[in-house]
């Protein structure tokens, strides 16, 4: 039975997705997506490559908005499944796995991912199972789960560079915890080796062209993102995770601070 419950859960996320995705018609943002894709590049000025290859990869056979959208329906039956998982590993059991996948799919932000091919897309896949291997090795598991780690942030980096916040979000709290012991393995430098060698064309790329992402992010800074401060940040995290469904993982980030093990994932958040 427990076994079933990803596979399930991944299942359902995957056909409610499946069905409801193609009603909104293409997004300006996927049709960037696709012409930069079929134009494949180890780098693009505004993004990696990894989006734009799905998204033009999906289109081979002709234009299809259904195969568009089950590309980012794929990444979210991922996250779901590994959110079961990592309740399982957080020694819950059934309810905790519905439960938390349950306030998976409640949350519009992640939902709005899953709806449509964008570089978030990924991370609704990648970044939890970078966070279950983690754990795993924190718990004990063989330290060779590093190469692992590495190879999905150096795959999301491909995505999204944000995920680097996310990465050293999880080593500081790895850093403030007696967990931290996990990093003294001669893996955990194997880990982030592969990462950076994964990323790296990505990165000679945007060398080689001065850069375009900085100077993007720089011109978003100074004149088109708005700046949130602390209450309204908060008050969109509540929002965005659904208001209903917001006391689930309140719950569980205090559950996380309050046990040894699990500290570095609660830390993790709060320094993000």
């Amino acid at each position: 039975m427990r076994s079933r419950i990803p596979w399930a859960a991944a299942l359902v996320t995957l056909v409610v997705h499946l069905i409801a995705n193609p009603h909104y018609g293409f997004f300006r943002d996927e049709l960037y997506f696709i012409i930069c894709g079929r134009h494949p590049a180890w780098g693009y000025v505004d993004q990696p490559p990894l989006t734009p290859l799905l998204a033009a990869g999906s289109q081979l056979f002709g234009h299809s908005l259904f195969l568009l959208r089950a590309v980012p329906a794929i990444f979210a039956a991922g996250g779901a499944y590994v959110t079961c998982l990592l309740a399982f590993e957080l020694g819950g059991g059934a309810f905790a796995a519905v439960l938390a996948t349950l306030a998976f799919l409640a949350a519009g932000v992640l939902e709005s991912f899953g709806g449509k091919v964008g570089p978030d897309m990924v991370g609704l896949w990648l970044w939890p199972l970078a966070a279950l291997y983690v754990l795993r090795i924190v718990k004990g598991a063989d330290p060779r789960w590093w190469i692992a780690v590495g190879t999905v942030i150096g795959i999301a980096l491909e995505s999204k560079y944000s995920v680097l916040f996310f990465a050293l979000g999880l080593l500081a709290g790895l850093a403030l915890t007696p967990q931290r012991r996990a990093l003294a393995s001669p893996w955990f430098l194997a880990g982030a080796s592969v990462a950076i060698v994964v990323a790296l064309p990505n990165f000679i790329w945007q060398a080689a062209h001065g850069f375009p992402m900085w100077e993007l992010l720089h011109n978003g800074a100074s004149g088109k993102n708005l700046v949130a401060g602390p209450g309204l940040f908060l008050f969109q995290q509540l929002l965005l995770t659904n208001l209903f469904a917001s006391p689930i993982w309140i719950v569980g980030l205090f559950w996380l601070l309050t046990h040894a093990v699990s500290r570095f994932l609660g830390y993790a958040y709060l320094i993000l």
